[in-house]
């Protein structure tokens, strides 16, 4: 008999000193999961990439709104909700871009898109805001 593991959910205000809490509460739930560590570790950094990108790009200055990330099992896969109520995102800005490392930033989508089995936007159940899920086969 398997017992089911219950849904994470961190709020936390888009702040990037929050990020160190956001971090081991991602490492926690992957080791509910018994995810591997290496797999842990890719997570955690591409989880914490898209938080970082939700707070400098779609909040910007505004230091106290709330995004929410919910973690949960769906089959053989991890997967990560990250929701924000900031105006919603340009999907074409979105994307993977060609290295160029020439200048600084820009590499953060392919990470999370190298570690990521699945990578997409979700409709949101309100006007403004995004849902970016993520997902991670574990084995």
């Amino acid at each position: 008999m398997t017992t089911a593991l219950a849904q994470t959910e961190i709020r936390f205000t888009s702040r990037s000193a929050q990020l160190h809490r956001v971090r081991g509460e991602i490492r926690s739930a992957c080791e509910q999961y018994r995810c591997s560590r290496e797999c842990i570790d890719h997570i955690v950094i591409a989880v914490n990439e898209a938080c970082t990108n939700v707070i400098e790009h779609a909040y910007g200055k505004e230091c106290d709104a709330e995004i929410v990330l919910k973690i949960f099992k769906d089959g053989t896969a991890l997967v990560f909700h990250l929701i924000d109520h900031a105006r919603p995102s340009d999907r074409d800005c979105v994307r993977p871009q060609a290295i160029d490392l020439s200048r600084p930033g820009g590499l953060g989508v392919l990470l999370i898109n190298e570690v990521m089995d699945k990578v997409r936007f979700l409709e949101c159940a309100h006007a403004d805001g995004n849902v970016l899920e993520m997902r991670k086969t574990i084995e």
